[in-house]
């Protein structure tokens, strides 16, 4: 499966580099493996934000799975109040 990065994602992906890079590389492992599996959709549906929710934590990655591409939304600390807008 392709993988797509939104602006957004990546800015989230360099912040959380520059904060906790141990981090962000197991947020980016995470990411990779999500894309190499067969079954991409495997995370919880998330109808509100209308895309699919992979924990990694302390950190979800949100996504969404269209035409054999993965296309990464955000990555949010869930320590943080309620998910991304």
């Amino acid at each position: 499966m392709r993988l797509y990065w939104t602006e957004r994602s990546l800015a989230d992906l360099e912040e959380l580099a520059e904060r906790a890079p141990a981090q962000a590389a197991r947020v980016y492992d995470a990411i990779q493996w999500l894309a190499r599996q067969r079954f991409a959709d495997l995370g919880r549906h998330v109808p509100e934000l209308n895309c699919r929710y992979w924990p990694a934590p302390p950190h979800g990655i949100f996504y969404l799975v269209e035409g054999g591409e993965l296309k990464v939304l955000r990555i949010w600390d869930s320590r943080r109040s309620r998910g991304p807008r």
